[in-house]
């Protein structure tokens, strides 16, 4: 006997397979085709990238569970689920093609047959083995352990057991067909055969049961996909191929002549391809652990976010489709979302790092904002003043735009402003300007750069804030002036190459300044500073004795991937650098950013308090960072824990200028 199956054998009416798969079918691809509805009503958006990317981004995050298994638990269990069904799934394929397509091709009866068969059958054993484990480890992980970013409604139940019910039953129909048949080849059916002896040697009527059982529950599984949350499987997939492919830091521009409406007050304001993210979501709660305000006891969750979004498209969406408007309607700030939530955000991206998926929770809150600001007027009392700090003397302190080069007075640096040229603008930004600690920063670097024999000029009074925190805190209206009064300033001066120590201000003069026309080559102090030390222009006198950590800053970390610069220059001053417990990719914030600099932190522990306790555990005795905003909140975070004595806060770039052989 040759090793092969009869696909309807034992089985009756058999066309009703076909017609439950069309019903099935039918609900399958109408759940979608709603959703789909859902998402069309949002703006629109163009999606940049090639082809080759997004199947990359396909393969890599999607088939391959790349962001899944940075956690490796919670990853496990979910590639096992995975991997199980997909391999059933085309097992399945393979069975419908083999009798339905094949012999009608052919004219053969079938070619799962000897050898191949008897691998086609151990494999899918396997893989059915493998997705019942994950699904029993997934139950006893979310109701058992049932970790807090976990929220269990029951839809996670019925289709862990709807899942469970299916593979069980799956093995029954096969060790039902092995007791009534005892084939010699029965042994490849590893757990077929292991149950068989549950049914009578022979007996074919519970074959016949169990097979119309399974495949009922199977045909209703399909049907129920786009109504559950497991329509992740398949809009998670796809928001991962549409995600965005444009520079992590950089925030959407609003044409502000001619659009109708600043930000998102109403669910439809979203362009398209964030209503597609709110469906993505997979409820995983990786992003609400990563978050700083989460996790400092703020009213923000990253995950709650998405979720009540979610529930207001489902709201909304039927009204609109019917044609009828939300003029009326409240905004979502204040009912679907709290005003807390979005202010409580430090756009850190942590969230955005975690999410598996590529959900872009901080666009949303930046988009609640500016309809906040722009449109309603409804922002922090506390921001009165920093506005007005921007739009009168161009910084948010406030302090007159004429004093912005007093810190040179002793210095000789060129002042583009004057008339001097330069290979290189220096753009010292607000806080290396006004705040007296960073100004001490900015000396540092001068003399680095004097030492290095670099061409280097400032912009003195001319120079303006960057509009980073204007534009972080919703108010867009007030970055662009700042932006496009930059440009056309350097523009004028003919800059090609920027130099400056704030990631904030990298982040928006590389990635942002673009969308305006002004396109420069910008560097950061500390790939400057790394440059020059391996170029031999600055020489060091490395401590063999300092125990340094470094603080990765969220804007020149996460945003810019700037990771190993900072560190090759804190191992040319110290054979100590110690790493945080978390670091790089996966960094606390210090809690500055978002425009959180200049608002009070009056919910739950204060977040740089929460960094300061991870540096005092880390044994070091100096705290380095590449961030004014972040030396800022470590200093006062190590003044809240009274270790500001044992432990010194600097900037890397201090560090070089005292470890730099003077002449």
């Amino acid at each position: 006997m040759t090793p092969t199956r009869e696909v309807f054998w034992n089985i009756s009416y058999n066309f009703l397979m076909y017609l439950l798969m069309v019903v099935a079918l039918a609900f399958f691809f109408y759940g979608f085709y709603r959703r789909i509805k859902y998402w069309k009503l949002g703006q629109k958006e163009a999606i940049t990238g090639t082809l080759a990317q997004r199947i990359k981004s396909l393969l890599i995050y999607a088939i391959g569970q790349g962001r899944i298994l940075k956690e490796k638990y919670p990853g496990l269990i979910h590639v096992s689920i995975f991997i199980g069904f997909v391999f059933l799934f085309f097992g399945t394929v393979v069975v419908s093609f083999d009798y339905d397509i094949w012999h009608l091709i052919f004219g053969q009866s079938s070619f799962l047959i000897g050898n191949f068969y008897l691998i086609f059958s151990l494999v899918l054993d396997i893989a059915g083995v493998m997705a019942i484990l994950g699904i029993l480890v997934a139950a006893f992980r979310r109701y058992i352990q049932h970790p807090e970013r976990l929220n269990n409604v029951f839809d996670n139940a019925v289709i862990l057991f709807w899942m469970l019910f299916i593979l069980i039953t799956g093995f029954l129909v096969e060790a039902a067909r092995i007791a009534a048949l005892d084939p010699p080849w029965k042994n490849w059916s590893v757990i077929g055969t292991a149950i068989a002896g549950i049914f009578p040697a022979g007996e074919i009527g519970w074959h016949r049961i169990f097979w119309w059982v399974h495949l009922v529950a199977a045909f209703g599984f399909i049907a129920y996909i786009p109504y559950s949350r497991l329509k992740h499987i398949f809009t998670s997939a796809l928001n991962i191929y549409l995600r965005s492919l444009e520079p992590k830091g950089a925030l959407k521009p609003i044409d502000i002549e001619n659009a109708e409406i600043f930000g998102v007050g109403k669910i439809n304001d979203f362009t398209w391809k964030n209503l597609l993210d709110l469906d993505a979501c997979t409820s995983c709660g990786r992003c609400q652990d990563a978050c700083p305000a989460y996790a400092s006891g703020k009213p923000l969750s990253p995950k709650k976010l998405i979720l009540d979004l979610l529930d207001n498209l489902n709201e909304k969406a039927p009204k609109l489709l019917k044609g009828e408007s939300l003029e009326n309607d409240p905004a979502i700030v204040g009912t679907a979302v709290q005003t807390d939530e979005i202010w409580a955000c430090t756009t850190c991206g942590a969230c955005v790092e975690a999410c598996p998926v590529f959900v872009e929770h901080i666009e949303k809150i930046v988009e609640l904002r500016r309809d906040r600001t722009l449109m309603e007027g409804d922002f922090p009392a506390e921001l009165n003043q920093t506005f007005k700090g921007m739009e009168n003397n161009f910084n948010p302190w406030g302090i007159g735009f004429s004093s912005r080069a007093d810190w040179t007075e002793k210095l000789n640096l060129k002042r583009l402003d004057k008339g001097e040229k330069a290979d290189i603008l220096w753009f010292v930004g607000c806080a290396g300007s006004f705040d007296d600690r960073i100004k001490k920063v900015s000396v540092s670097f001068a003399k680095i750069l004097s030492a290095a024999g670099l061409d280097v000029g400032i912009l003195g009074a001319k120079e303006k804030c960057c509009g980073e925190t204007a534009r972080r805190l919703g108010n867009e209206y007030l970055a662009q002036t700042l932006m496009e009064m930059n440009i056309e300033l350097f523009n004028e001066l003919g800059i090609k190459k920027i130099v400056t120590s704030c990631p904030h201000c990298y982040n928006t003069l590389k990635y942002e300044y673009p969308q305006f026309k002004g396109n420069y080559e910008v560097v950061h102090s500390s790939e400057l500073l790394a440059e020059l030390i391996q170029q031999g222009k600055i020489l060091l006198n490395k401590n063999g004795n300092q125990k340094i950590t470094f603080h990765d800053s969220c804007y020149l970390g996460r945003y810019s991937n700037i990771y190993q610069q900072p560190r090759d220059v804190i191992n040319s001053v110290s054979s100590n650098l110690i790493e945080l417990k978390r670091n790089k990719s996966n960094s606390f914030c210090c809690g500055a950013g978002g425009g959180r600099m200049w608002l009070e932190e009056t919910i739950g522990e204060r977040i740089n308090n929460i960094r300061a306790d991870e540096i005092i555990e880390s044994g070091a005795d100096t705290v380095a960072s590449a961030c004014p905003y972040c030396l800022t909140m470590l200093t006062d975070g190590l003044k809240d824990r009274d270790a500001i004595d044992k432990i010194e806060a600097l900037d890397i770039i201090e560090l070089v200028e005292q470890a730099m052989v003077k002449g």
